[in-house]
């Protein structure tokens, strides 16, 4: 059986069960795993600037600039930084080009799920939606003939707040 959401399992309106295409599964699997990634990537890029803040070395939050200025750090060994924390960055920075390989392999593979499926190019085809968000919502919504209406599609990707579920449903009182 497959796992709600709180806000799906309380939701009558939310539909409960739907037939998944075959791949799905392993497209979501993917999309974790990339996710992941990229989280840690994040999490790697913020410790790598506040450690070189705390030498004096202030670099915008910007990964592009960060890259350059890693390059840049770990090519001159005239600067101030000590040579353990020189260590470290270097480290980190081959961490952070792991990271980037790997990220970039999950997005060729998404990629070519999205071109061999004719639903994920025709999503593809609305402003705003590129290979990653028409896999991921191909591969979460599933057979879109189980859904009446496209609430329930948000309902059941959880982007239906209670708030905005009460706000619809409750009547306007005037005094």
């Amino acid at each position: 059986m497959q796992r709600l959401s709180a806000r799906q399992s309380a939701d009558p309106r939310c539909a409960l069960f739907r037939r998944s295409p075959p791949n799905s599964w392993r497209i979501q699997a993917l999309h974790r795993i990339r996710q992941r990634l990229v989280r840690s990537r994040t999490k790697l890029v913020n410790q790598i600037r506040g450690i070189l803040a705390e030498h004096g070395i202030v670099i915008a939050r910007d990964i592009w600039r960060l890259r350059r200025a890693l390059a840049e750090i770990t090519g001159h060994a005239t600067d101030d930084l000590n040579t353990l924390v020189r260590v470290l960055i270097m480290e980190a920075q081959a961490e952070l080009m792991e990271l980037d390989r790997r990220i970039a392999s999950c997005d060729r593979r998404i990629r070519e799920l999205y071109r061999t499926s004719e639903l994920c190019q025709r999503l593809g085809e609305i402003a705003g939606i590129g290979p990653v968000t028409a896999t991921a919502l191909v591969a979460a919504v599933g057979d879109r003939s189980c859904f009446k209406n496209g609430r329930q599609v948000r309902c059941m990707a959880g982007a239906c707040t209670e708030a905005a579920v009460k706000w619809r449903t409750t009547p306007i009182v005037r005094h």
